[in-house]
């Protein structure tokens, strides 16, 4: 459907059930545990990440690679850094390709995960998080939208738009 739409800007994201082993299309393992196996298993999924980055990029397109939040469960929150991490180097090395660093975003003073944070709105902490650990709430939400909306205009803007 993408050469269909060719849209100008394609806004991805990828949630935390990749943070998990890495198969080949007959099942077999490329690497399991990305915590066990970290270096193997963060160039197997930046490489992954790249490839899709490469395939959207395709048309003179643009890309908001928005990444994922952290966990409250600590064993979780270790597999997900690792997999924002791979997908954050694989943005870097593609100058159309802007991450939406969604990890800081939602993260305490101490890079680990927040329940509350500042709403750039109005400056007053809010709550952000379902009661999951993990998902926005509504605030969460509109405050990545916020921050998704900024790279999309950056881009606009950059492409010739009065905005």
């Amino acid at each position: 459907k993408l050469p269909e739409v060719d849209p100008d800007i394609v806004v991805v994201t990828f949630g935390g059930n990749d943070a998990q082993g890495l198969r080949n299309r007959d099942l077999s393992w490329v690497v399991q545990d990305p915590v066990a196996n970290e270096g193997e298993w963060t160039e197997e999924y930046e490489r992954r990440a790249g490839e899709i980055m490469d395939l959207l990029l395709e048309d003179d397109r643009s890309v908001i690679w928005v990444g994922i939040p952290s966990h409250a469960d600590p064993d979780v929150a270790a597999r997900m850094a690792i997999q924002d991490r791979a997908a954050k180097a694989a943005a870097a090395e593609r100058p159309r390709v802007v991450f939406v660093d969604t990890w800081t975003r939602f993260s305490g003073r101490d890079g680990g995960f927040a329940e509350f944070v500042v709403d750039p709105r109005d400056n007053v902490g809010k709550d952000v998080r379902l009661d999951d650990g993990f998902h926005l709430n509504v605030n969460g939400a509109e405050i990545l939208a916020l921050d998704i909306a900024q790279a999309v205009r950056d881009d606009l803007r950059a492409r010739g738009a009065a905005i």
